[in-house]
């Protein structure tokens, strides 16, 4: 007997074992039963995307969502001209107008870092679609890992995701 499921939510925050950040898409059905999909690019993450844009093509004219769609498509193309790519270390201090401020910083030993400086950056629209998705908002966000440490992924001056340590969450 062959069933549904639904979509739950979606997780970037898992690597494979030769580095490369993995999308892990989770599921549950009518009985409370949970799945997790990890596509492959080919047959999965690509193929899935191509589907998705020839499905809205063809609803062109009766879908309501065709024009999101279609800037969805664009915002995406457009994410694939990375003008600039950063990735420092430092420690979550604080948010002030939609930037948040990040300390650098360096380990001098176990117990004791200098910090090297301090950085505003503003959070790219993909990452806070994610924050949203985990926390339910920036607010919330930033009072769980305010003080956190991590590896700080910038990309066109935004950022664009975040390693956290595991020494400290």
């Amino acid at each position: 007997m062959s069933g549904r499921v639904f979509f739950k939510k979606y997780d970037s925050s898992g690597k494979f074992p030769d580095g490369r950040v993995k999308l892990d898409v989770y599921f549950t059905d009518s009985q409370h039963h949970d799945y997790t999909w990890t596509p492959d690019w080919e047959r999965g993450t690509r193929h899935f995307f191509l589907e998705a844009f020839r499905v809205e093509k063809l609803n062109r004219l009766r879908g309501s969502e065709v024009e999101k769609f279609k800037q969805d498509a664009r915002e995406v193309l457009s994410e694939e001209e990375i003008e600039s790519y950063d990735e420092f270390y430092g420690q979550l201090e604080k948010m002030k107008e939609g930037e948040i401020t990040i300390c650098s910083y360096y380990e001098i030993d176990s117990d004791v870092t200098q910090m090297t400086d301090e950085r505003q950056i503003p959070i790219s629209i993909e990452y806070q679609a994610k924050i949203t998705e985990e926390t339910g908002s920036l607010l919330n966000w930033m009072r769980q890992n305010r003080g956190r440490s991590g590896k700080w992924i910038i990309v066109d001056e935004k950022l664009f995701d975040v390693e956290w340590s595991e020494k400290n969450g």
